[in-house]
């Protein structure tokens, strides 16, 4: 997975890819992208949750610690609020780390359509 975010982004910055590098920066192994981890709400909010029917436009996330590779990730999505009058509604967004650390936090909003 990594491997092809690299591929993609073009982004080659040496704490994704030198483990020696990142070890240099005071990090214990190589990091994940910020982008990477954030990636996988696309998946949920597009087919999930809200759904299929929902296009986001709004996306923001803070990196709170850093994701390694090999961390497990458990992602929450939770409904904040819905606005039913312009066909939005507000989620809170959050990834967990296997040792319980939230690593990532945000907000989102999709608009929907029925």
């Amino acid at each position: 997975m990594l491997q092809s975010f690299i591929e993609l982004s073009e982004d080659r910055a040496l704490a994704h890819v030198d483990e020696a590098q990142a070890q240099k920066m005071g990090y214990k192994g190589k990091l994940a992208h910020g982008f990477l981890v954030a990636l996988r709400f696309s998946r949920m909010l597009g087919m999930f949750l809200p759904g299929s029917n929902t296009v986001i436009h709004q996306f923001q996330f803070d990196a709170l610690a850093p994701v390694y590779v090999g961390d497990t990730l458990d992602y929450t999505v939770k409904v904040d609020r819905v606005f039913p009058s312009v066909q939005t509604v507000r989620l809170e967004l959050s990834v967990v780390n296997q040792a319980g650390q939230m690593v990532c936090r945000g907000k989102s909003t999709c608009m929907f359509r029925t």
